[in-house]
Parts: C-alpha cells; structure tokens; sequence
C-alpha cells in the first residue's frame, strides 16, 4: 500500500539538487545583466565562474574584469561586477514568510519583487515548507490555487513568462518541497516545469470567461528572406549543431579529401565498412553539419548519396554523441534502470486505463523484455499508435535508439502520432531539457503539458513509495 503523506528527502539527495540551483542562480543573475549572451559565451563564463569559486550571486561582486577578459567582451566585463550588487538588493528579494503579498517599487514589475505569503497557505503546506518535505499531490494543488490567487491581485492575467518569475523564485526558495527531483537526486530540466505548468494552467482556469483579461502575441518568425524555416526547432537541445572551427591540423581541402575517401569506402565495402568510416565522419562532421544545416534542408535520399554513412548504426551514434554530447545507448540503459520500474509500477495502478492493461497483461516480468514493455507503456499512456515508433519485427526495440538519433542528426520534427513519447523519451530518459521549443509540430516553444504531468505524477509515486 502506498503511503501517501509528505515525506522528508534524505540528506545525501539533496546535495546535487541544491548545487543545480546555485548555478541556476547565478546564471539568472548573469542574464539579467548581459541578456544579449550567446548559449556558448554564457556557457564559458558559467565554467570560468565555478573554477573562479564563485559559489552564489553574492561572490559576484568580487570578480574582477581581468578574470574574465578572455571570456567575454570588454564592456561585458566591466559590467558584470558592477551590476552584481544593484541585483542583488532589488532584483531577487528573499521569498520569505511576510505577512503580505509584496507589491512592486515603483518603476519596476511586480513579479520582479513578488513574494508568496506563505501564512496565506493551508495548514499542510505551511508544515511541509517549514519541515522541508515534499507535500502531497493534493495539498500542492491547494497551494497552487493560493499562490495565482494571489497573484491575480497584481495582474488579471499574468503571462508565462511571469508565472515562471514567480516559480523559479518558489522553487529556488524551497527546492526540497517543490523542486522536479526524483528520488535518486535526477532533476527533470531547471526543476520548476511541473509547477509552471500547474500555476499557469490555473491562471488559464481563473480566466476562462475574463475575454478581456486574455493576452495574445504573435509569435516571432524565425525565417530567412526566402521564407524557409531553420533555428529553434533544429537546433533544439544540441551543443554543437552548427560548429565553425575546423579540426585541429586540418584545412576545407583535407576535409573534401576525408569525404571522397568516405565514398570510395562506402563504394567498395557498402555499409560493412562503417568502422573504417567512423574516425573519417568524426573528423568531417563539420562538413555534415552544414550541409544538414543548410537552406533549403536537403531531402534524405540526397543526405543518403551525400553522406551514406550518416545511416549506419555506429556513425549515427557517434554523430548524435557530437550534437548533443550524449552517449545514447548508455544513457538510455540507465535512465532504463532508474526509471523502468517506476513507470511499470506506477503504470500498475492505473487499473482503468484498458490500453495499458492490455500491455502489462502480456507483460512478464522474467521473460519480457521490460525496455519493450515501458516503451509500450508510455504509448498506451499518451494514447498513441505503437506503430508510430515500433518496427515489425521480432525484436521491436532494437531500432528505437537509432530511430531517435535521426530525428536530432537530420534536424526532423517528431510525428505527430507519437511526439509526447518521444519527448518523454528526450526529458526523462536523455536529459535534454531546454527552457524553449519542441520538436514537435504541435508544440510551439514549451514542454508539452502531457509530457510534464507524466513527469510531474512519476516523480511523487517515488516520493510517496518510499
């Protein structure tokens, strides 16, 4: 029998989850001051900071520019440090237990200086926040209702972007309490998405009939003068979709020389001869890139005669691991270990869902394959044709991880019969978690609410099993 009451995280879970927060912090901190910074500048200057022993947002202030000239641009250096103090006294105020909805100084957002009255709370969240436990699914969803309750007193409809002001600070205050980590200390994205989803779904409720309050923007195009589209969505959760160093000791002509010797190996072994192939396609993933990137993207067959190799098991993984520095098959197998049983055990108790009855009635635990099974599972779960992903065949799960790596390697959209379990399969098994956009046709820049409820009930069956 589950034991539904709020329990205590232990001690030595919480280290990770805690360090995440602080570099979160400070990152937010860093944008706020240089918001104009590239994913790779930002990414540096968070790594020269760690080594520097910047450990919060306070340790800031004693950067100097020297320490960063390498890292950013003069100007940018002489802004950080002098920017630091001024966020910290207005910027980010403590979520503390005041006794009154905080309201702006004036000149500045509200939600810039929002701060939850925690005494307006139920009684249980007001225990769990003051112990640090994780409270249950039901008194979260009171709280959820307190917390827009009270925001609605700043804004009638307050925009995404708010709410995620608002929770970041929520999450980042009482990470223990509200924070999407499992129970092994693996954290889903930033650790905020399920309770975003949560307050602007409710402030989405509290509207449904306020026509006037409700607040529509157009979206940004991200097209080039000849109307095609390419950025976010093929860019979404890579490291290094397009590269612009070559490698170390090689020119543009050695690089055309390694793709010809490719084609004469593919001309003469076909595809049995991948493992030659592989160090010459890590070398010249450069020249992958940007004819994959390239606009209008080339059809697959053209890809197929350009680059043959790219649709072999071995070069596909070594190039999915450069995009995205990802080991797929490893990382697969232990999010597989971590996560399979849970999801099976939780999928157990739902006695009324027929679809996923009928897959756990076939399965057996000594026999079945339990990667096919949680595989099944998910489908059944987001009710989703298993022929969307699964090939025919006696082995139906040997073709998934290849399958996934194309939909990243070949910049492609997930289908649309099966893209909440394939972004399941991104967030929670691969840990590709990007605060914006979707592979998905039918998502347009955030996590697929589906996907995060899923995430969101898995993580308190852990909790709430213990």
């Amino acid at each position: 029998m589950i034991q539904k009451l709020p329990l205590k995280i232990p001690a030595h879970l919480l280290i990770n989850e805690e360090l995440n927060f602080l570099i979160q912090d400070i990152r937010e901190v860093v944008l706020s001051i240089l918001p104009s910074l590239s994913n790779e500048s930002l990414t540096s200057l968070l790594e020269r900071l760690e080594e520097l022993g910047v450990e919060s947002r306070e340790d800031l202030a004693f950067v100097q520019e020297k320490d960063l000239e390498k890292y950013i641009r003069p100007i940018q250096c002489r802004k950080l440090p002098v920017s630091t103090p001024l966020i910290q006294s207005s910027n980010y105020p403590s979520t503390s237990n005041s006794s009154v909805s905080s309201f702006p100084h004036p000149g500045r957002p509200w939600y810039a200086e929002f701060q939850v009255n925690w005494n307006r709370m139920p009684a249980a969240i007001q225990k769990a926040v003051a112990n640090q436990t994780r409270p249950s699914p039901g008194d979260r969803k009171d709280m959820v209702k307190a917390v827009v309750d009270q925001m609605l007193e700043h804004d009638l409809n307050p925009t995404r972007a708010m709410c995620h002001s608002v929770v970041r600070r929520i999450v980042r205050e009482y990470p223990k309490s509200f924070a999407d980590v499992g129970k092994k200390g693996d954290m889903v994205g930033e650790g905020c998405h399920s309770l975003l989803q949560q307050i602007k779904t409710r402030v989405e409720y509290k509207n449904r009939k306020n026509t006037l309050a409700r607040q529509r923007r157009e979206r940004r195009s991200h097209t080039n003068a000849a109307g095609e589209a390419r950025g976010p969505v093929d860019q979404y959760g890579c490291v290094t979709w397009c590269p612009v160093e070559l490698p170390a000791g090689e020119t543009e002509a050695s690089l055309d020389d390694m793709k010809m010797q490719l084609l004469k190996i593919f001309s003469e072994l076909g595809m049995s001869g991948a493992e030659k192939a592989e160090p010459l396609m890590e070398k010249t993933y450069i020249l992958q890139r940007r004819y994959l990137n390239g606009v209008p993207a080339p059809h697959i067959a053209q890809v197929q005669k350009e680059w043959p190799f790219l649709f072999s098991q071995r070069c596909l993984f070594s190039h999915f691991k450069l995009l995205t520095d990802i080991s797929i098959l490893s990382k697969l197998q232990e999010a597989l270990d971590n996560k399979g049983s849970t999801i099976i055990k939780f999928c157990q108790e739902l006695s009324h869902h027929s679809g996923i009855k009928d897959v756990l009635s076939k399965f057996e635990p000594e026999v079945s394959v339990k990667a096919a099974c949680v595989l099944l599972l998910l489908m059944a779960y987001f009710k989703e044709p298993k022929d969307a992903i699964l090939l025919q065949d006696n082995d139906a799960t040997k073709h998934s991880p290849l399958d996934y790596t194309s939909y990243y390697n070949l910049n492609l959209q997930y289908p649309d019969d099966a893209s909440s379990t394939l972004e399941f399969i991104q967030r929670c098994f691969l840990g590709i978690n990007p605060e914006s956009g979707s592979k998905s046709k039918k998502k347009h820049g955030h996590i697929n609410q589906q996907v995060c409820t899923l995430l969101r009930k898995l993580i308190d069956f852990e909790w709430m099993s213990m």
